[in-house]
């Protein structure tokens, strides 16, 4: 294959003054040499002109166009053009909506909406709370959007983050929780609950839930259980945690009164707090209390959960509105 291109090309100085010479039969057909066909396709290719408008143009022209006058028509079929997108354009009065690059540049799929979910767990109960405010900058859209919700019997999820990215998780998990109950004829545990939150949100690690997590329930032994996640499904059982914009004026407060065992002791320590249920929760009160004080995101109502061997039940308190 090589070696026949090789030949062609020694060949083309030959062959050359052939292909730019008319042939017999095209010589009384007025047709123009292959050397002035290809200096107007250069011509309408550096004048952008359209295929037919050079269908056109050779159709109209002598037999024998120069390429002065390829050059001419082309500037006044753009003239033309121009004229004519004068002409339909929008009138002043109407206002056109740009939808290019710099709108595309400001698009973000990812919005905090602010809040703080705080969860402690105890020997026989577990505490879940979280604030009801639902806002965007300074902007509040909501004073009383609920940021908890029941997945089974003794498994509470509550969330802050982006409520859309919530919704689609807490939708998720029902579903999958389930199909659980369908296929094995009882309710999901909590322990497989934390489970199956680290893989669903594992799963979607590349475009993830912009949403973090604090599950609470009890375990299989009925001692309470708090699991901790960040956005990418790597979760923690502790005996207590918070989450959201609060979350950071809320821990040193934990971690002051109830002083949770570091995981990393030998022999492993109980994780669960000393405090009783009733202690547990105005603790939970006084930590929000403090915490609408400094953060404008979190604030107008308090959600308390507290689950334990007889039920689930919920109570509201009221918090800063301003």
């Amino acid at each position: 294959m090589g070696l026949a291109f090789h030949l062609f090309g020694l060949c083309r100085p030959k062959i050359r003054p052939i292909l730019t010479q008319q042939s017999p039969q095209s010589a009384g057909r007025n047709r123009p040499s292959r050397t002035l066909f290809l200096q107007h396709k250069k011509i309408r290719r550096r004048t952008r002109l359209p295929r037919r408008a050079g269908a056109a143009f050779f159709k109209q022209s002598e037999p024998s166009p120069s390429p002065t006058a390829l050059r001419k028509f082309a500037s006044d079929f753009w003239d033309q053009t121009r004229e004519r997108s004068k002409q339909t354009a929008p009138r002043a009065g109407r206002r056109r909506v740009n939808l290019g690059a710099q709108a595309m540049a400001r698009f973000d799929p990812y919005e905090n909406n602010g809040g703080t979910c705080v969860a402690v767990a105890g020997a026989d109960y577990c505490v879940v709370a979280a604030d009801t405010r639902l806002s965007v900058g300074y902007s509040i859209l909501s004073r009383d959007h609920s940021k908890i919700a029941q997945l089974a019997d003794k498994c509470v999820l509550a969330s802050s983050g982006f409520q859309g990215d919530i919704k689609a998780l807490q939708k998720n998990l029902a579903a999958k929780e389930l199909v659980y109950e369908h296929n094995h004829n009882k309710k999901m545990s909590c322990p497989a609950m934390a489970q199956l939150l680290s893989n669903t949100l594992y799963y979607k690690r590349f475009f993830p839930y912009y949403a973090f997590n604090v599950l609470g329930g009890l375990d299989s032994q009925g001692k309470g259980c708090v699991f901790t996640y960040d956005a990418v499904g790597s979760y923690e059982r502790t005996g207590y945690s918070a989450q959201g914009t609060g979350a950071a004026l809320m821990m040193p407060v934990l971690d002051n009164q109830l002083k949770s065992p570091s995981p990393l002791l030998l022999p492993a320590r109980d994780a669960v707090t000393p405090l009783s249920e009733s202690e547990a929760v105005d603790l939970v009160k006084d930590v929000f209390a403090s915490a609408t004080e400094r953060d404008i995101y979190t604030g107008d109502r308090l959600e308390i959960v507290v689950i334990n061997s007889s039920g689930t039940h919920r109570e509201y308190i009221e918090l800063r509105k301003d």
